[in-house]
């Protein structure tokens, strides 16, 4: 399921992001994924921003996913942990890409 979701991610990340976000490195066995975020306005236009995504028991369990450029955000603590609702709501139904696009909504906010 993981290797689906990531490979439908690689191929929608820029058109449902309108081109704000890309994956920037991934691991062969999709342990770890990096995707990058640079906003085309709001608060954070002109920064480029690094998460990180461990999916180890995805789908049943909602990936970890972490900010590793430093940022003040007031969903983010200062360890990169983020606070979504997705994340603590999590459902099996849920994907990689609701995660980034969860990420994109908070960015601006």
């Amino acid at each position: 399921m993981l290797a689906k979701d990531f490979h439908k991610l690689m191929k929608s990340i820029a058109s449902f992001s309108n081109n704000q976000a890309n994956v920037a490195h991934y691991e062969e066995n999709l342990d770890a994924i990096r995707v990058e975020i640079v906003p085309n306005d709001g608060l954070y236009y002109g920064g480029k921003f690094e998460f990180e995504i461990k999916a180890i028991d995805y789908p049943k369990d909602a990936p970890n996913v972490s900010c590793i450029t430093q940022i003040y955000h007031p969903n983010i603590d200062d360890q990169g942990e983020i606070c979504l609702n997705l994340f603590s709501e999590w459902a099996e139904t849920n994907t990689l890409e609701d995660c980034v696009q969860g990420l994109l909504c908070r960015e601006g906010h």
